[in-house]
């Protein structure tokens, strides 16, 4: 056993190198194992892989207001002076929000909007199918990733799993840390025996802070400075623990035995380092066991408990950051587009926030998606406000911050949405929002650090100092409902479904449209046939100068998921190009 290096000598960068090459030399740096656990019981857990919706939320068309379900063709002659009438139950399906629609039905009349007549319904405007009809996926898209590896999960991602019908997860097992209070002189909470002695309030400190990066701990009763005690509870915590969090006695004052303890059961690597606070401390372990002896002193304690238990406890985890779901914060951020509202209203937007070059927040509204989708991905809501109707670019609103600044910080891709680039994300560290098939995020205006385009290598908003890669080619076709005849259904498409990826499938799911543009990804999850599948190149670019390696971050992810290609509807991958030629 090897007796540590004496006070004060030890730099703290070379302290903490020596205890992690003790760790690591008998088993004890590696990641915590997993176990699954209920989505319901799931916020603030580390996920350690992403989870992919099973199913759309809704799962059926649903009535988006009250009124009578219909057949859209059967409307085609109504006028306001020549109406169709209806029976009520045959024709015309009485319906509330919400509501199923029967297979023979496939739009909604609201109730004002028809006279009732006993059993007869008047109707006095035609009607196209899926009017006022919700699409199975307006909440959450089937297949999609929520959530992110070493992220803790919030609320409303564990929410827009549940929608997607997802039931558990599987998350990183939560460290397992023991706190042992110490000293002659420490009396529990609420106990006054006078001068002399201290009231315990390190531990509930320590083990609260414990409990908040995710731990489960256990408080063991106040030890005296007697050595036997100490190594007999120091045996009991290392026997289960990951970590020994031993309070006091780590100093050389005449009772200070925690060291001596240590040492005669385990290994001391570090005693004393050149911090203020936090210097008398003493780094160790026993058996499988981290140990960290913290100083008596709280102020002391809390320093050195963020400087040596936190970045364990995380390491341990996969954690990018030690708070579960940190509270929203109120700031002022500039718009990366245009917007416009009738301002009539108050409106609150989902957003993705991005860091421009200096340093300010650039909010981008998430165009597409499901509701609770957008939600679970919003890295913020921006606020619009009543009487006003035009935002130009780079205008400053208010904003509600969803994610911490250190999520904000990861370099953030706006692109066409696919299942592959989301994989690479995952492994090298950015993010996604995602936009239209057709749209072309500004890389060169600041909206995003970079941008993904289908089939073009050449989208004008760029830029004309842009890189660009060729990531490779993802089937699409057109997608009809299974059954080996394309059909061509009466009535025109859902509206505002144009843009919408998973819109538009879920149109053809219901029998709404037939002839959308559709990934082989999307139509295997909506259960759809893929007619004329052709490859469709898929493309990112960024402006000279950005931050981030992109190059290298979009080739690592690519020769990972190089055996998965299949699954992600995609034909292959490229050799990394620069508009067009061989990188």
């Amino acid at each position: 056993m090897m007796r540590g290096v004496q006070l004060p000598q030890l730099a703290y960068e070379e302290a903490i190198g020596l205890w992690h090459a003790s760790l690591e030399a008998a088993g004890c740096l590696q990641p915590v194992s997993g176990e699954t656990v209920a989505l319901t019981d799931a916020a603030g857990r580390v996920p350690l892989q992403y989870l992919r919706t099973l199913c759309a939320s809704p799962g059926y068309r649903a009535a988006a207001m009250d009124g009578f379900a219909v057949a859209a063709a059967r409307l085609g002659s109504a006028r306001t002076d020549r109406p169709v009438s209806l029976n009520v139950g045959l024709g015309a399906v009485p319906i509330d929000t919400g509501g199923a629609l029967d297979d023979s039905c496939d739009a909604v009349v609201p109730v004002e909007d028809v006279s009732v007549d006993g059993d007869t319904v008047r109707f006095f405007s035609a009607i196209v199918a899926g009017k006022n009809v919700r699409l199975p996926c307006e909440d959450v898209p089937p297949g999609v990733a929520i959530g992110r590896p070493g992220w803790p999960l919030r609320a409303q991602e564990c929410a827009a799993l549940i929608a997607g019908g997802c039931l558990t997860i599987e998350v990183a097992r939560r460290p397992r840390v023991a706190v042992i209070p110490s000293g002659n002189e420490v009396v529990p909470p609420g106990t006054d025996k006078g001068a002399g002695f201290v009231v315990d309030s390190n531990s509930t400190m320590i083990a609260a802070q414990a409990r908040a990066l995710g731990a489960e701990v256990t408080v063991f009763g106040i030890v005296p400075d007697v050595v036997e005690r100490i190594v007999e509870t120091l045996r009991r915590a290392a026997a289960d623990a990951d970590l020994v969090l031993l309070l006091a006695g780590s100093s050389r004052g005449r009772r200070d035995r925690s060291h001596d303890a240590i040492a005669s059961i385990g290994e001391v690597a570090v005693h004393g380092v050149a911090t203020r606070p936090g210097k008398p401390v003493v780094l160790g372990r026993i058996r499988k066991a981290a140990v960290v002896n913290l100083p008596g002193y709280p102020v002391a304690a809390q320093v050195a408990f963020s400087l040596y238990a936190v970045p364990l406890l995380r390491r341990w985890t996969g954690a990018q950051q030690p708070e579960a779901d940190p509270p929203e914060v109120e700031e002022n951020v500039r718009l990366g587009v245009g917007l416009e509202t009738d301002g009539k209203a108050d409106e609150w937007r989902n957003v993705a926030l991005h860091r421009d070059a200096s340093d300010e927040l650039i909010a981008v509204p998430q165009p597409i998606g499901g509701a609770l989708y957008r939600l679970a991905q919003a890295d913020g809501v921006i606020h619009l406000r009543r009487g006003e109707c035009r935002w130009s670019r780079f205008t400053e609103v208010p904003a509600a911050l969803a994610r911490p600044g250190r999520y904000l910080d990861m370099p953030l891709l706006i692109g066409p949405y696919d299942p592959l680039i989301e994989e690479i994300a995952a492994l090298t560290n950015f993010r996604c929002s995602w936009c239209s098939d057709d749209e072309h995020p500004d890389v060169a205006g600041g909206a995003c650090d970079a941008a993904g385009f289908l089939g073009q290598a050449d989208a004008p908003a760029a830029g004309p100092d842009a890189n660009r890669m060729l990531v490779g080619s993802r089937i699409e076709g057109i997608a009809d409902k299974r059954g080996g005849q394309r059909s061509t259904p009466p009535g025109g498409t859902p509206e505002r479904s144009e843009g919408d990826p998973w819109r538009r499938a879920a149109a053809v799911a219901c029998g709404f449209a037939t002839d959308p543009r559709c990934s082989a990804y999307l139509a295997r999850r909506f259960g759809l046939q893929l007619f004329e599948p052709h490859d469709v190149p898929y493309f990112v670019a960024w402006s000279d100068g950005a931050p981030a390696d992109w190059r290298d971050m979009l080739q690592r992810g690519m020769q990972a998921l190089a055996g998965q290609l299949e699954f992600f509807g995609w034909r292959c991958l490229a050799t990394p190009q620069r508009d067009g030629v061989p990188a």
